[in-house]
């Protein structure tokens, strides 16, 4: 396992990173206009089998987003419910399996 450090060294300040898996249609309370931004490109509702890790600036606006599979596949992004942390308190757990590379965004304790 590498857990990459502190997020905020690959994003600007004050941005947010963000996570959500199959089916979602939601984002957690407070990013509306993420939801917004995503559901107007067309990344939400997430499609089955599909995840999207993506960050959005202070304002909670969409900046960039990456969809990744959450089955198996060469890159899965491991996620159970749609997640935001600041990239200031993030980190990017990075595991390999037998045939994937798994990205799972955690809180930095």
């Amino acid at each position: 396992m590498v857990i990459l450090p502190v997020v905020s060294e690959l994003l600007p300040e004050g941005r947010i990173l963000c996570a959500v898996g199959s089916y979602a249609f939601d984002l957690p309370e407070g990013y509306d206009t993420a939801k917004e931004d995503l559901e107007n490109a067309g990344l939400l509702p997430v499609a089955e089998g599909n995840g999207l890790l993506f960050s959005v600036d202070e304002e909670r606006h969409l900046h960039s987003a990456f969809a990744l599979s959450v089955w198996p596949d060469p890159v899965i992004l491991d996620v159970a419910e749609p997640l935001c942390i600041p990239a200031a308190s993030a980190q990017i757990d990075l595991r390999k399996d037998t045939r994937s590379l798994i990205i799972k965004l955690e809180r930095r304790e």
